[in-house]
């Protein structure tokens, strides 16, 4: 059953920021991740304040994108970066696993 991975991201240094995405995109390899949505500008329909960024990815299941969060280059290359240019108010793995 798939995953969803979703953060949400309010840049503080976008130049910084785009290392992070260099780095971060070789790593989906291997993980069959999918990005079904990427935001600039999220319309607000409810709350005070939402990050300026929100990325929606998909993978196979809930293991595979924790072994993608969990692998080593995106732990140790990938998240310093982002830490260092952006605030991140969520980073949510989400599947289907209750009733509709």
């Amino acid at each position: 059953m798939p995953a969803y991975l979703l953060a949400g991201v309010r840049m503080r240094d976008p130049e910084v920021y785009q290392q992070y995405i260099a780095k971060a995109a070789p790593t989906f390899e291997g993980f069959d991740v999918k990005i079904l949505a990427l935001c600039n500008n999220p319309s607000v329909l409810e709350g005070e304040d939402a990050p300026g960024r929100f990325i929606l990815l998909e993978f196979p299941d809930r293991d595979t994108a924790l072994n993608w969060y969990r692998n080593d280059v995106y732990q140790k290359e990938a998240i310093p970066i982002r830490q260092a240019s952006a605030d991140t108010p969520f980073l949510v793995v989400i599947d289907h696993d209750a009733p509709v």
